[in-house]
């Protein structure tokens, strides 16, 4: 089964076993009382296409959200699909993967993608957007576009890193970024 969550909290669900003549009932009576997500849209799917849906609030799967966090979820999903593949473990540090990757600041050579994907990897930052790292400026016709290696090196070069891996959680864009880029070298 695929699940993806995202800021309009659309759900989408691919097993080969749905029909449309299941009953979905308790899915809806779970959405509907969850409080923490008022406004809700649920999609269930397989090969076949859509079997069924579910608007909750002023949620509809007609409605156009940007995009922000909600691409961290299947950002990590899709990452974690390389360590299934053997590809990466979970402990994989980043300077296994990059050669450039190699600080005399001990806490840096150690992140994992680990720390990475719980958003502790060392770098802290309130700024939940770009933390000033030029790659992940908002994208406009004069920004270069950047590959996900060279981002990762701006933010190896140019981040916070404030704390030792594992030390101190902090939410914010860079971390997948660099776990995306690690994903996409291997």
């Amino acid at each position: 089964m695929t699940l993806f969550l995202g800021s309009c909290a659309s759900f989408i669900a691919a097993d080969a076993s749905l029909s449309a003549s299941a009953s979905w009932s308790a899915a809806e009576a779970l959405i509907t009382n969850f409080s923490f997500l008022p406004n809700v849209s649920f999609v269930a799917g397989d090969a076949r296409g859509r079997q069924h849906s579910f608007d909750k609030g002023s949620m509809t799967l007609q409605k156009v959200l940007p995009l922000a966090s909600s691409s961290k979820f299947p950002a990590a999903l899709a990452i974690a699909d390389v360590v299934q593949n053997g590809h990466l473990s979970f402990d994989t540090r980043v300077a296994d993967v990059f050669a450039w990757w190699n600080s005399s600041d001990h806490h840096r050579s150690n992140v994992t993608l680990r720390h990475l994907l719980t958003m502790t990897s060392g770098l802290v930052c309130a700024d939940v957007a770009n933390c000033g790292v030029p790659c992940l400026n908002p994208v406009s016709p004069a920004a270069p576009l950047f590959q996900p290696e060279a981002c990762a090196r701006q933010i190896y070069d140019k981040g916070p890193w404030t704390s030792a891996p594992g030390a101190v959680w902090s939410y914010h864009s860079l971390h997948l970024q660099i776990a995306g880029a690690m994903a996409a070298a291997v």
